[in-house]
């Protein structure tokens, strides 16, 4: 009863437990919402201000029909930004390859952006590399930096679970994995906590029949003489 079968229950435990691990000893990064705050003054609030004043040359339009059609509020700015993606092919060789990626980054507080069906993702790429507004493009790169970072991230913690579920079907008993690996005790002890008391069960079970055994061997041949003498003067 003591040993346990390393089954597909088991595995999927430990491995979304060793997943969680992951994700604690190697977050994913963040924008900082300084950084989404200069994106938005030197771009949305850009477009935002020449609108309202395209909108203000329109006698039939009132301003809050402006700002209630046109306009909606959002503590988040959707933008598109040039990252690497990276996968493996079929040979088994790492691809790193140049995207355009779709990101929401963070602002400090609530800002008027483009809604109800106009747009209002920007494309940074547009603004990489402007030398004529540095403070920009200095967001823009930190953004993309971000975005690499995170997919790199992500393809490495998809490679690590890869291999350590591959490991786990190795074994045929928990019992086994844990004699070849112990810092496995770890993530079993938070995955699956009733599994390595059972495991310890069988370790002092063997313990104790070792020191038994231990204590038998001083007296075991004395006793022995008796023991078999009577067996044999039975027959």
């Amino acid at each position: 009863m003591a040993t346990v079968r390393m089954s597909d229950e088991l595995v999927n435990r430990l491995t979304d437990q060793y997943r969680r691990d992951y994700d604690k000893t190697s977050p994913n990064q963040e924008v900082p919402s300084s950084v989404g705050d200069t994106i938005y003054k030197h771009t949305m609030e850009v477009g935002v201000e020449k609108f309202r004043k395209l909108m203000d040359e329109v006698p039939s339009v009132k301003t809050n029909e402006v700002e209630n059609n046109f306009f909606t509020k959002n503590s988040l700015l959707s933008v598109k930004v040039n990252a690497f993606e990276y996968s493996i092919d079929d040979d088994g060789n790492t691809i790193k390859e140049a995207v355009v990626a779709d990101e929401d980054i963070p602002l400090s507080t609530e800002r008027t952006q483009f809604g109800m069906g106009y747009s209002s993702t920007i494309t940074l790429n547009l603004y990489d590399g402007d030398e004529t507004n540095p403070d920009l493009a200095e967001a823009v790169n930190k953004v993309s930096e971000v975005s690499s970072f995170n997919r790199l991230n992500v393809f490495n913690k998809k490679e690590k679970e890869h291999k350590f579920r591959s490991t786990l079907l190795k074994f045929t008993t928990l019992n086994q994995a844990l004699k070849a690996w112990p810092a496995l005790s770890k993530v079993v002890q938070e995955a699956w906590p009733e599994k390595m008391v059972t495991v310890h069960k069988k370790t002092e079970r063997r313990a104790q029949e070792k020191k038994n055994k231990e204590m038998m061997e001083g007296v075991a041949q004395d006793l022995n003489t008796v023991i078999l003498g009577g067996s044999l003067l039975e027959d």
